[in-house]
Parts: structure tokens; sequence; C-alpha cells
């Protein structure tokens, strides 16, 4: 019974953080034209999950760090913060569509790169998700509801995603050294 409750639990947890992670876009779009800056949208979001991180920290106790990790955790703090100010600023310059389906290319990109540099493999799961990542993006592309913004927003938008992917890496390396 136990076991059961955990496995909701765990579940309404993934439910809940993709229902945060569908209205970020959005969200975003309707705050930085008119009532905040890319800047300090990434600033207030950065500040926020720094200060959830310290409580984390404070709660679950202080673990013992090899200090060469210590150097690629402040890499991966480095890229999280220039991917949240990127991500800030190209949402100014594209609509919510256009920086979904760009976005989904984020996750296929991770795990086809962290199959070459050895650290992840692809299940059937794992292909599912990336073509059903892939349909969905060029259904909307295809319905006419994303079209393609100019070359320079769009390498805004790509050098984004390319943090996203060297973040989403390091600390998938990190994870596995770590036994996380």
């Amino acid at each position: 019974m136990a076991k059961l409750q955990n496995v909701t639990r765990a579940h309404l947890g993934l439910l809940l953080a993709n229902l945060v992670w569908a209205v970020n876009y959005p969200f975003y779009k309707v705050l930085m034209p008119h009532y905040i800056t890319p800047v300090a949208l990434a600033t207030f979001a950065v500040t926020v999950a720094g200060l959830l991180g310290l409580v984390s920290l404070f709660w679950g106790g202080i673990e013992k760090i090899d200090r060469n990790d210590i150097y690629k955790f402040i890499g991966a703090l480095l890229m999280g913060i220039a991917k949240k100010l990127l991500l800030m600023i190209g949402m100014q310059h594209t609509s919510p569509i256009e920086a979904s389906i760009i976005a989904t290319l984020g996750p296929i990109l991770v795990l086809v790169f962290s199959f070459f540099f050895g650290i992840d493999r692809f299940t059937p799961m794992k292909v599912f998700g990336m073509v059903l990542g892939m349909g969905g993006a060029l259904l909307v592309i295809l319905s006419g509801g994303g079209a393609v913004t100019s070359g320079e927003k769009l390498m805004g938008n790509l050098f984004e995603q390319t943090l996203f992917l060297l973040y989403d890496i390091l600390v998938m390396q990190l994870r596995q050294e770590l036994g996380v």
C-alpha cells in the first residue's frame, strides 16, 4: 500500500512539474513586454531557484564533494544562469509557440548527445518520446501554428537550447559520478 502511495505521489509530482513547464512560455510572454525586463525576470527566477536550493541543502544535509566536482557544479550553475537569461531574451523576440517548438528539440538533443558521450542509452520508451516530441512539433508547424522567425531570433533560441544541452549533459554526468 505504501508503495502505491509513493507511485501516486511521484506521478502527481510529475504532473505538477509538467503543468508548470507548460505555462512557462505563455506566462513569460505576458510578463515581459509590459511588466518586467528579460534580465530582471531571469534574475528573479535564478534568485528564487537559488533560495530554494539553499533551503533544500540545509534541510537535506550537506554531503562531501570531490574538489574536481565542485568545478563541474560551478560550470553547471553558470550554464544554468546563462540559459535562463537567454531564454528570457529569446522569449521577448519570439512567440510562445515558436519558443515551445524550439524547446522541444532540447530534450531530444540531450538524449542523442548523451548517447554519443556514453552517458545515456536509447530505450524503446525514449525513442517513442523522441518521435512523439518531433511529431508534435511537426504537427504544429504543418498546421500553420508555428511560423519560423528570422535567422537572428532563431539563432538566439538555438544558442539557448545549446546551453540547455550542455547543462543537462554535465548534470547527468555529475549525477552518474555521484550516484544520485
